[in-house]
């Protein structure tokens, strides 16, 4: 049946669990993929279990046929069909892995969103189906958070607009200004050049931050995510990968 390679999958979670080489692990974490494909893979338990259920109906009509065929010749087989066994063992598997989801003393799912209109929108909808389907959510992680407000970067710019007027004015009232005079003005356009890319930089910052408060303001709108308590990840200078990376990041955010 369609989706019976993520059931597969699935499946390993139990043998993770019980396996004696993850007993010294206190969490064992499980990256999901993106909406559609969680809410697919937390429903695909009970879909296969209806899948198999039919499945090995038919196989066993169709064996219970071809006995009877060879009964006609005097051919009994008296082994258990491995096809059907295995299917019954995958369903079990399936039923462990649909309880596991679903135990709140043991399973905690964490839903990370990035602060977008859309990012926050789809943790809504993640949240409404995953309560429907009674898997314990008590957290949100919002990641990639801009920190760079750009306060009192214009009052600076002005200040240095200024002071490098009156400066100007000075060196030209000096009996000998012109050499002094040419490598001022040498020094002003580059320090205009560097202004001006200051200035894109800041007014970049400054529009993506108010641009995610409006969407994290969504995250107080919602009833549903309103209720999950909030742990807040700032965009950093670098990327996140490998394990003094991530130990750099959980000091920044974990609090417990």
């Amino acid at each position: 049946p369609p989706g019976l390679d993520e059931a597969i999958a699935i499946a390993k979670v139990v043998q993770f669990i019980k396996d004696e080489k993850y007993a010294k692990f206190t969490r064992i974490v499980f990256d999901t993929a993106p909406t559609g494909h969680t809410l697919r893979l937390l429903s695909l338990p009970d879909f296969l279990d209806a899948s198999i259920g039919k499945i090995v109906r038919l196989r066993q009509k169709l064996t219970g046929m071809g006995d009877a065929v060879k009964g006609l010749f005097g051919v009994g087989d008296e082994s258990p069909d491995e096809a059907v066994q295995k299917l019954e063992a995958l369903k079990a598997q399936l039923t462990e892995v649909k309880d596991l989801f679903r135990n709140e003393k043991t399973t905690e799912f964490v839903i990370v969103t990035i602060p977008t209109v859309l990012g926050i929108s789809e943790s809504g909808r993640l949240l409404r189906e995953l309560r429907k389907e009674s898997v314990p959510v008590s957290r949100v992680v919002i990641n990639q958070i801009v920190q760079v407000s750009g306060e009192g970067f214009k009052e600076r710019v002005a200040d240095l607009k200024a002071k490098e007027a009156a400066l100007t004015e000075a060196i030209e009232g000096l009996n000998d200004a012109g050499v002094a005079t040419e490598a001022l003005e040498e020094m002003l356009a580059a320090q205009r050049d560097v202004t001006k890319d200051a200035q894109a930089a800041v007014t970049f910052c400054t529009v993506k931050a108010k641009d995610q408060r409006r969407a994290m303001e969504m995250l107080d709108e919602d009833a549903g995510l309103r209720t999950l308590q909030r742990i807040e990840a700032p965009l950093f200078d670098m990327e996140i990968r490998g394990v003094p990376a991530l130990q750099f990041m959980g000091g920044q955010v974990w609090t417990e």
